[in-house]
This record gives C-alpha cells, structure tokens and sequence, in this order.
C-alpha cells in the first residue's frame, strides 16, 4: 500500500482503495501519515509547503467566526433563561411560587434582557452577563 496527499482537494490517498488519486497528490510515508494524523488530532492543522504536508498551528479565528460563535452563544443562553423564566413564570402565575422562585423570576427576566441587548458584532469583546444563581 501507498499513501498520498493531495493538497486540493485537500486529503489522504491509499494506492489500495482509491484509483483516482489526484495528479496533484506525493507520495508520504506511513509515519509521516501517522504524524500528520496525530498532528491534526492535537489540534494542529494539516498544510502544503514546499511540496510537502506539514503541521501547522490553527489559525486564528476570523471577526466573521467570532461573530457566529457569538450569536451561537447568546441563542443558547436566551433559550436557556426562556426556558427557566417560562417555568418560574407558571409557578407564579398559579400563585404555587415561593418567595425565592419569585425572586429568580426577576433575576431571570433581568438577566435575559441584558442578553438581548448584547452586541455580538463587538467579539471576542463581549461582557456577558452573570448567569443568575
């Protein structure tokens, strides 16, 4: 068995199992292969560089990522504290509440409005607020 890379489309081939293997891609030994493979799943990233695949450190996320991963953040929380509000609401409502479920409720309520008004296109800069206790 032989092992390609390919660098586009970015990949690993086997003499064995694939017959289309890109005109592109070298030949790598088994180690190399499992170095990259190890490499990559300690977080590293596999590249093209002088007509071989090295390891490299993962780029930093771009403003357009964070951004994402911001919204992603806030819609969790905000679903999250919706969640706990609607349960606490009910209990109140039902006039079943104790004095500290009220409490919570208003810690709640609190804490998702200062969610909604959190500006996510200023990350990885965000000032979350506590979640309440």
């Amino acid at each position: 068995m032989t092992i390609f890379f390919s660098p586009n489309p970015l990949g690993f081939y086997d003499s064995v199992l694939n017959t289309d293997i890109p005109a592109n891609a070298v030949e790598i030994s088994a180690e190399k292969h499992a170095e990259l493979i190890n490499g990559q799943a300690a977080g590293k990233v596999i590249s093209f560089k002088n007509g071989e695949p090295v390891l490299i450190d993962k780029p930093a996320p771009s403003k357009d990522e964070l951004i994402v991963e911001a919204n992603a953040n806030k819609s969790i929380l905000l679903s999250t504290a919706t969640d706990i509000i609607n349960s606490l609401a009910d209990a109140v409502e039902l006039e079943m509440a104790t004095l500290e479920e009220v409490s919570q409720l208003k810690a709640w309520k609190i804490y998702r409005v200062l969610l909604t008004r959190i500006d996510t296109s200023t990350a990885p800069n965000i000032d979350w607020p506590e979640i309440p206790a």
